[in-house]
């Protein structure tokens, strides 16, 4: 990787380090939260230490004088807040060397460059452990506090045996109740410069939490280690002395006042400029701020930068502002794909297949799911490009931008890099923010809500107490409320992308009336029926019935109907507050069946008939006098007196057909002719009795002359001569 092969150039260059000083060339702390494993109370840290040390020095182990690497370190684990003025050690923790971490730098350069000596050597040395500590709200700092520092050009450095100035790597959480662990420093960037030269450093890091980082310079402790040998103290005054500074220098003027450092707030995307040659000390600090500002986390690490002269003419490269390659900012929304072509090219003509890097969290799925994607560089005689592309997920929206890193080399000599950070801001999707419409409402009113109209976005409503009955799923609904006396609009989003929001409530009041215009009823035709409820609506309640062409009244809570046909009658109740209700009941008219008991008719003394009811399904006679049964529609009559019959006829219809038939008895006894009379010629006489029969019969006077009709009861008679005529009748009935 490129940091690693420029950080070993240094040396080739020049670095010289002294004998006498320490070994460490730079370092920091990093730590990992990894909560309470075994349930005894106690929250686990795993610890990391990384320094940069010098493999020729004199106290290395292959001299056959040293000892060093170490094979463990020890740090201070110490109880107490940020702004604390004295920690307490809490207790130390034994660091062992990883040697799986550990390596030596190698040196790669293009071919054609002069071959560094083989005395430069560069080690990354890793040292792992873990620590229980105690639930605190305080927070813990972990401090690596050692002698002694190299001499600087920037920073006063006392070298041993007398004083030695210290060099201290730090972290430090807020405590288990946050569950924060440190941001991850990108490998060791470039620790030289180029007198004369601008170069970027990649002070970048990865926060598995996705907590907001925010980079700055900071002043150096110096720590309270005067030799190899100085323990941890078991109380330490916090924050530890600073070092001091050689004239014309300081904190934001590390390489003096015409050198140049810059850092960004808030990607570490660092650059370091100086006139002079040397080694210059400085630290960078990155504050954690959890989602709601809180401070959580520091995070340190110190760099000594040597800055060498006799380096060759070499331009470095640049982001290409061809296409969309140029931008390093963007802003989408959740759910949006983004795609574009990260370009450097090289302004003297050099390749750039030499070193390349593309690095970030955003690619990692076990950080970020979905995560992005790079393709691999491809390159032409002086560019090299790699595609970035992120199709995002729902939920990836978030306050702080999504960031990664990309690199080039070329393959001059001595090999010259550039470094982009980038940023993807990816803003969640933020529903409709407010409903609208009226909230104190009655009960049966219909109301219409809306709420922000979102381009692309569909809507989910819910209603409590009501229903909806239009809006469908637009920012705009209708309302139809029940009786209350509460309700609530509920509404949520999907954005284009089919990303949710957050649903929003309104609560409305309802004005609850008691109302009850009765229940559906059905009734037969020429019936009447009770309308409404029990109560219909409260008392001093104003009442409508309509259509009130077959009610009694049309403003009591109980009218009487009559309709001649199935009616809908629809109630109206408006409230002593002005709330209008409508309630409405159904009286359904049902059919008769279409049935007949049959025709009266006459038998004679003794016979038997059958009678012939029809149209219906089932059938009761009354009286049951003479028949021989009363539930079919055909039962025989046997009787001595002249009877009337009454059928009910029903076909499964509410409303029953009620005939009657008569059935007379024919009484020869009862024929009647009339009296014996006398008239005058151009009279006329009715004949016959009074009846001349029963009711029934059929009649024939004989002779039939001089009768108006000779088949009635009473025909009249007109003589034209003088004369005595007899007149007879013959009267049958029945079967004759």
């Amino acid at each position: 990787m490129i940091h690693r092969i420029l950080s070993l150039l240094l040396l080739f260059l020049g670095l010289s380090l002294n004998s006498l000083a320490t070994h460490d060339v730079g370092g920091s702390i990093a730590y990992e939260f990894k909560g309470d494993p075994d349930g005894d109370g106690l929250y686990t840290y795993d610890i990391v230490l990384t320094t940069y040390q010098n493999c020729n020095s004199v106290f290395w182990w292959t001299t056959g004088n040293g000892n060093f690497p170490f094979g463990s370190q020890v740090i201070g684990v110490y109880e107490g807040s940020n702004v604390a003025t004295n920690i307490s050690l809490t207790q130390t923790v034994t660091l062992n060397l990883n040697s799986v971490d550990s390596n030596r730098i190698g040196i790669d350069l293009p071919s054609g460059c002069p071959a560094p000596p083989t005395s430069v050597c560069v080690y990354e040395v890793i040292y792992r452990g873990s620590v229980d500590l105690p639930l605190t709200s305080l927070g813990y700092h972990f401090i690596f506090d050692k002698c002694c520092r190299n001499v600087l050009t920037n920073i006063s450095s006392p070298q041993p045996p007398s004083n030695g100035s210290g060099v201290i790597y730090y972290a430090w959480t807020s405590g288990p109740l946050s569950g924060n662990s440190s941001p991850v420093f990108a490998d060791l960037s470039v620790p030289f410069i180029c007198r004369g030269d601008t170069i970027p450093i990649l002070n970048t890091a990865v926060d598995p939490d996705g907590d907001q980082l925010l980079f700055s310079f900071e002043h150096p402790f110096d720590g309270n280690a005067t030799n190899s040998g100085t323990p941890h103290p078991t109380s330490y005054t916090w924050p530890p002395s600073l070092v001091t500074y050689l004239p014309g220098f300081n904190v934001n003027q590390p390489f003096g006042s015409s050198g140049y450092s810059f850092v960004n707030a808030f990607t570490g995307y660092t650059e370091y400029y100086s006139p002079n040659t040397g080694v210059y000390g400085v630290t960078i600090q990155i504050k954690e701020l959890n989602g709601n500002g809180d401070l959580v986390g520091l995070s340190r690490r110190h760099y000594q930068f040597q800055v060498l002269s006799g380096c060759q003419p070499n331009t470095r490269p640049k982001l290409s502002n061809v296409g969309s390659s140029g931008q390093t900012s963007y802003t989408i929304e959740e759910g949006d794909t983004l795609c574009f072509d990260v370009t450097f090219q090289d302004p003297d003509g050099d390749s750039l297949n030499f070193a390349t890097n593309i690095n970030g969290s955003i690619f990692n799925s076990s950080i970020t799911n979905p995560a992005a994607t790079a393709s691999a560089f491809t390159f032409t005689a002086t560019t090299a490009t790699s595609e970035f592309c992120w199709n995002t997920g729902c939920g990836q929206g978030r306050s702080l931008p999504y960031q990664f890193t990309a690199s080039v080399a070329d393959d001059g000599c001595f090999p010259k890099s550039a470094s982009e950070v980038y940023q993807i801001s990816v803003d969640p999707f933020v529903g409709p923010e407010r409903i609208t419409g009226e909230t104190n409402l009655c009960s049966g009113q219909v109301e219409t809500y809306s709420t922000d109209s979102i381009p692309g976005a569909t809507y989910s409503w819910t209603i409590i107490g009501g229903t909806q009955i239009s809006g469908g799923n637009g920012p705009r609904i209708s309302v139809e409320w029940g009786n209350g006396p509460g309700g609530t609009v509920q509404v949520r989003a999907l954005s284009k992308n089919s990303c949710p929001s957050d649903p929003i409530d309104l609560s409305t009041t309802i004005r609850s009336i008691q109302y009850d215009a009765g229940n559906d009823t059905t009734i037969c035709l020429g019936d009447t029926i009770q309308l409404g409820g029990n109560p219909t609506a409260p008392a001093l309640s104003l009442l409508k019935w309509t259509p009130n062409s077959s009610l009694n009244f049309d403003t009591v809570p109980n009218p009487l109907a009559f309709p001649s046909s199935s009616t809908t009658y629809v109630l109206e109740v408006r409230d002593a507050l002005g709330c209008t209700v409508v309630d409405s009941v159904i009286v359904s008219i049902a059919t008769n069946p279409n049935a007949t008991a049959g025709n009266d008719t006459t038998i004679c003394l003794g016979d038997v008939i059958q009678l012939n009811a029809s149209g219906g399904t089932n059938y009761a006679w009354s009286p049951s006098t003479g028949l021989s049964a009363t539930n079919i529609p055909n039962p025989t009559v046997n009787i001595l007196t002249t009877q009337t019959y009454v059928v009910t006829i029903t076909d499964g219809s509410p409303c029953p057909t009620v005939d009657s038939i008569t059935v007379t008895i024919f009484n020869p006894a009862l024929v009647n002719a009339g009296n014996d009379t006398s008239i005058c010629i151009g009279e006329a006489l009715r004949i016959g009795g009074n009846p001349t029969a029963q009711v029934g019969a059929d009649f024939l006077w004989t002779p039939s002359a001089n009768l108006s009709n000779d088949t009635v009861a009473n025909p009249v008679f007109t003589p034209s001569l003088p004369s005595v005529f007899t007149l007879s009748v013959a009267v049958t009935a029945g079967n004759g």
